[in-house]
């Protein structure tokens, strides 16, 4: 049927029905044998009636407004889903990334600037299990660490994916323009 709506695009649901039972119960060759011209008059006629009628055209109509509101129904999810991917970009942005491993101890993280951590790296790297697989608060710290060692040796003396400039040294292995004065004061 799908084919046949795609060859036959103008062809309504209910004139494909009526072709495949006609060669279903084999009507037309039935209606050859039996029917005579005044038959074949009054069915003409019958069709133009039912044609005249508008019940198609409103079926139609009907359909197009039903796919337009499923179309609409469908871009208002694509923009709110970008929409709330915007919002946790915006807000991952915020958050200064720790680049070294002996940071983690150092400055004594909770779980909730833990998961933070994650949610930025995950950003580059997909590979990292989500939060909900990791579980306490230890094998998190445990993650983070494998994460940021990870991030470490991908990043140290190259060019950022975006081309920008990286500064690397000891302390710090970021994009140039996420300097900041003080960076521990955004954790």
């Amino acid at each position: 049927m799908r084919r046949y709506l795609r060859e036959k695009a103008m062809k309504t649901v209910h004139q494909y029905n009526a072709i495949a039972m006609c060669q279903e119960n084999g009507t037309e060759r039935w209606m050859e044998k039996n029917f005579t011209e005044e038959d074949h008059k009054y069915i003409a006629k019958h069709a133009r009636q039912i044609n005249s009628s508008g019940v198609e055209t409103a079926r139609k109509l009907q359909q197009v407004e039903h796919d337009q509101k499923v179309a609409e129904m469908a871009r208002q999810k694509v923009a709110a889903r970008q929409k709330k991917e915007e919002v946790s970009r915006l807000r991952l942005s915020k958050i200064v990334l720790i680049t070294r491993a002996e940071d983690v101890d150092e400055l004594k993280l909770t779980v909730i600037k833990i998961d933070k951590q994650l949610d930025v790296l995950r950003l580059e790297d997909k590979k990292i299990s989500l939060k909900s697989h990791l579980g306490n608060k230890a094998r998190k710290r445990e993650a983070l660490i494998a994460a940021i060692k990870c991030r470490r040796m991908r990043l140290v003396g190259k060019i950022g994916d975006d081309g920008e400039e990286m500064v690397v040294d000891d302390e710090l292995i970021m994009p140039s323009s996420l300097i900041f004065d003080n960076p521990r004061d955004r954790l």
